[in-house]
């Protein structure tokens, strides 16, 4: 349906293409909409009207109003309204006279309007004290002007009225640059000359519309410096309106209304009219209160007698009161022209953030710069304290308007404020050693800082502190708007560096950050950016993009030794890249050389890199399996930042896992686990720590943690990296083997095998995942060949088993597929022991199980793969019938085993640290009961012996499968009545059962 206010629109769009302001393209639907909302009528209207023409008059005069501005504003010929609407206009006209309460004010209305539209360009001057309805008036009149098409601007002058005049320079078109050279330091004629030139460019900006002007009680200054005439003498702020606007437009085409509140602010040269305003008798104030809020009679009286018949104060408790019953655009409007009301709002709106319902009370008081309970009873319906210390909005879905509506300087002053007050209170909590409070204050003050716009400070914190740029979710958009050069530079480092630390590197805040450091003048910068660009190809495995990136011109530069701060980081970056490339490819020499020389670049640098550097180095020392440097590296990553620190704990579980730690290990683990969901981090990296995890809650026995662990890996993996899946699918195999899900066990390894064999960019990693996945494989035919879970003690078969001939087939391909790698990394020998010690799991040939033990004890291993090897020769000697050499294993591996928990040194005062490996404890206690008696011991002795060492905690979780052991033992015994009666004596709760002692033993924990 074509209509006549689309013909207004036509000519519009050509002229405002491409023109943008706070509100979005200009002359948009969404732009109408919100211009509508701003003056009080109904936005969603504007398609109505534009399409149907369906709409009230007022909403109707309303968006002619807008687009009659934007026609001047494109510089085409004012438009004539659509056939009805200056009829509409009459009655609006005639509706707006009724809520002026009073005769004088009715008066003082229709005939400026009259004036107006006669073009006589009508001068007024109406007096009266606070709350008769000077506000309103002006209000009225803006309103009825802007319907009219007359170009209107108003000026409410109180207090600092810089604000004020800077809004109408830039709303006529003018600069402020004058105001900003007024300074109190000036000499008084300058200031003069100052002030007199900002009143003259407001003047011409008015082009023949009109002027509304009211001027408060109490001094004012402009700038800063008093009110000031043309001899530089200091003058009251009602008389240096009158020398510098009113008087100096007496004869101009531009209409003028000012009010003033005493008679005495009248220039003695004005000889016009004065229209003297009185306060509402209480019948008005009772029509005007009832126009706006729907009351009882009572409690519209009580309002009226609070107020004092103040209509500006009726208004606001009017507003205040629709608040807190449901916010519409135009009780907000209203509740906020109220200068202490707007304050309370702005504190309101920069304390408590989008996603939050409150917050914390010092924060919002910092932010209004008092104290709440300072404030007058009727503001406090705008607000409410919680019991915990904290203030909420009384709604809020008031919170965005109110940011709409606020001058963007008032709310980065409330930023600005907030940010100080949390810096107080982060300081107050560091001293008094609150850590996680600090924590929470310092996200606060550096959301604010950035709100404030305050950027140099932002950059300056996270160089000093660490990276907590993650607080600002938003900052890079906002930034871009608003700051240049340096400043933009430095944050575009910070943006892009927090999420190259997360593995986010397709983030388009870190696409657009990057960008803007490509096009920087300092090699550094460009260098730095290339860097993190190569990471993100080692990150997705596009190794030659890489090497290619790293071959840039301006890599080369830095490398080469170009000077500046920003150089030597990226110099130190590049390295860490070489030595991951390195590393990837399986040179661990040249990745160890590579992070050597990446430690020296890093001398100086800032504390996020050094840290990065010594967790590289940390990581690769592990590789290469020298555990006191890489212990040492990755314990000394502090908790500075958070991100790099998890990480290190990652690595220092793992490693400890490794060296017969599992406590410390599962410590270092958990703690790595939930600061990685914390800090954000990506989904993969905090499946494979949680993967990890679990794998350290199965070794102390913890089944049922485990499982809940491994299936959050599971989903944390989904959608994720194929490496990675199928890492966590492979991982969870041994969970559901300890847990006698053998056909679950098979069924995870086939499907990791399947989305490994898919993977072709990370090959050396997928190959070796690929064949720990096979390692598990065979130990599910292991365990089900044998018939019991996966979880010591986990003694070797006495007869074959198809499972079993299935096991030693995977198995012993796998240790040939292997061998020739064995040498080069610490993860190969590992799984390469592993590998022997399953196939003599699966040997029921106990000579042949005992070659495979002993090929196993010839590696290089530390001493908790030696206890775990001579655990098994134990077992092996046991079949072949030698209990005495089990014996002598036993107690070696359980040397080994001290040995291997005491570790390399306390890690971080760990009381844990020497607490030893319970489920190889386990099946040392397991095979010295069986050496025991098979040695012919007393069988009471072992059983009261094995019973009292199974009441340690730790050891609960293996507490079934070591009296399973017992019981199979008991069993083998060639005197069964001693047997049976050495068992009634130490476990006389079994005297009543039938089951088989195995089995009863077993069921008995």
């Amino acid at each position: 349906m074509h209509t006549p206010w689309l013909d207004l629109l036509e000519p519009l769009r050509p002229a405002l293409r491409g023109q943008r302001d706070d509100h979005g393209h200009v002359g948009s639907l969404r732009w109408l909409e919100r211009k509508l909302e701003e003056r009080g009528a109904n936005p969603h209207a504007v398609r109505n009207i534009l399409y149907r023409e369906i709409g009230t008059p007022e909403d109707k005069l309303a968006l002619f109003g807008v687009l009659r501005e934007l026609y001047g504003r494109a510089g085409l010929t004012p438009p004539e309204p659509p056939e009805g609407l200056e009829g509409a206009a009459q009655v609006r006209a005639a509706r707006q006279v009724q809520h002026l309460l009073g005769r004088q004010k009715k008066r003082a209305y229709r005939q400026f309007l009259s004036g107006v539209r006669a073009r006589r360009a009508p001068k007024l001057v109406v007096v009266g004290r606070g709350g008769v309805g000077k506000t309103i008036l002006i209000e009225h009149l803006e309103a009825a002007l802007r319907e009219m098409g007359a170009p209107v601007r108003r000026l409410m002058l109180e207090g600092e009225i810089a604000p004020a005049l800077t809004r109408t320079l830039e709303l006529s078109g003018e600069g402020a640059e004058s105001l900003a050279r007024l300074h109190a330091g000036l000499p008084f004629a300058v200031q003069a000359s100052i002030q007199a030139e900002v009143a003259r460019l407001l003047r011409a900006g008015l082009e023949g519309g009109a002027l509304l002007i009211r001027v408060g009680v109490g001094e004012g200054t402009v700038a800063g410096t008093p009110p000031r005439n043309a001899a530089g003498e200091s003058v009251s702020l009602a008389r240096w309106v009158w020398d510098h606007l009113f008087l100096p437009l007496q004869d101009s085409p531009v209409s003028v209304l000012l009010a003033l509140s005493e008679a005495r602010e009248i220039h003695p040269d004005y000889a016009g009219e004065v229209l003297t305003l009185k306060p509402p008798t209480l019948e008005e104030a009772r029509r005007f209160l009832a126009s706006r809020l729907p009351t009882p009679a009572a409690e519209a009286d009580r309002l009226i007698r609070q107020s004092g018949r103040n209509l500006e104060q009726l208004a606001l408790l009017a507003g205040l009161s629709s608040l807190s019953q449901g916010a519409k655009a135009a009780d907000l409007g209203t509740v906020m022209k109220d200068p202490e009301a707007r304050a309370l709002l702005a504190a309101l709106a920069a304390a408590i953030a989008d996603d939050e319902n409150s917050a914390p009370r010092f924060a919002v008081e910092g932010a209004l710069g008092k104290p709440l309970s300072a404030l007058p009873e009727v503001y406090r319906s705008l607000f409410e304290e919680t019991s915990r210390g904290e203030v909420r909005v009384v709604s809020r879905d008031l919170l965005p308007e109110v940011r709409r509506l606020l001058v963007p300087a008032e709310l980065a002053s409330a930023h600005r404020r907030a940010a100080n007050a949390c810096a107080a209170a982060l300081e107050e909590a560091r001293v008094s050693g609150r850590t996680h409070e600090a924590a929470v204050h310092e996200e606060r003050m550096l959301a604010h800082l950035a709100r404030a716009g305050a950027w140099r400070e932002v950059i300056d914190w996270v160089s000093r502190y660490g990276e907590r740029y993650g607080v600002l979710a938003d900052a890079w958009a906002r930034a871009r708007r608003q700051v240049h050069g340096e400043v933009l530079e430095s944050l575009a480092r910070v943006v892009a560096g927090y999420y190259a630390a997360l593995g986010q590197y397709a983030h388009p805040d870190a696409r657009d950050a990057l960008s803007v450091l490509l096009e920087s003048e300092d090699v550094g910068a460009r260098a730095w950016a290339r860097v993190k660009l190569a990471e993100s190809a080692v990150d997705r495995a596009a190794y030659d993009a890489a090497q290619d990136l790293l071959g840039s011109g301006d890599v080369r530069e830095v490398l080469a030794g170009a000077p500046g701060e920003l150089a030597a980081a990226a110099r130190a970056e590049a390295t860490l890249v070489q030595a991951a490339l390195a590393r990837w490819n399986g040179d661990l020499a040249g990745a160890t050389a590579h992070v050597e020389r990446a430690v020296q670049h890093a001398e100086g640098a800032d504390a996020t890199l050094g840290a990065r550097v010594r967790l590289w180095r940390g990581l690769i020392y592990k590789d290469r399996g020298e555990w006191t440097e890489a212990l040492g590296d990755l314990s000394s990553v502090s908790e500075r930042d958070p991100l790099l620190h998890a990480r290190a704990r990652y690595q220092e579980g793992d490693l400890r896992l490794r060296l017969g730690q599992p406590f410390a290990a599962a410590a270092a683990l958990r703690e790595a686990h939930h600061a990685l969901e914390h800090a954000g981090a990506a989904l993969e990296e905090r499946a494979r720590v949680a993967a990890r995890y679990a794998t350290a809650l199965r070794r102390l026995g913890r089944l049922e943690q485990a499982s809940a662990q491994i299936d959050e890996a599971l989903r944390l993996a989904q959608g994720t990296d194929a490496v990675i899946r199928a890492r966590v699918m492979s991982e969870r195999v041994p969970i559901a083997l300890a847990l006698e899900r053998f056909r679950e066990g098979l069924r995870l390894a086939l499907e990791a095998q399947r989305v490994l064999s898919s993977e072709d960019g990370r090959r050396q990693e997928a190959q070796y995942r690929a064949w720990r996945t096979s390692y598990r494989t065979g130990l599910a035919y292991v365990a089900r060949g044998l018939g019991i879970p996966y979880l010591p003690p986990f003694p070797g078969p006495q007869r074959d088993h198809p499972d079993l001939m299935a096991a030693r087939r995977i198995l012993g391909a796998l240790l040939e597929a292997a061998w020739p790698v064995v040498a080069q990394a610490d993860r190969y020998a590992i799984l390469a022991t592993d590998v022997l010690l399953a196939l003599a799991a699966a040997e029921p040939d106990a000579q042949m199980a005992l070659e495979h033990a002993e090929r196993a004890l010839s590696m290089d291993g530390n001493a908790y793969a030696e206890a775990q090897v001579r655990a098994t020769l134990a077992d092996v000697c046991l079949r072949l019938g030698r209990p005495e050499r089990a014996l002598g294993e036993v107690n070696r591996a359980h040397a080994l085993l001290r040995r291997a928990a005491l570790g390399l040194g306390e890690a971080r005062g760990d009381p844990q640290q020497g607490r030893p490996d319970p489920g190889v404890t386990a099946a040392l206690i397991s095979l010295e009961a069986r050496a025991l008696l098979a040695e012919g011991g007393e069988v009471d002795a072992t059983l009261r012996w094995a019973r009292a060492a199974l009441e340690d905690p730790d050891l609960m979780g293996f507490r079934a499968p070591v009296m399973r052991e017992l019981g199979k033992a008991l069993e083998a015994l060639p005197d069964p009545e001693r047997a049976r009666a050495a068992l009634r004596a130490v476990f006389p709760e079994l005297n009543a059962f039938e089951l088989r002692w195995r089995d009863a033993l077993e069921l008995l924990v």
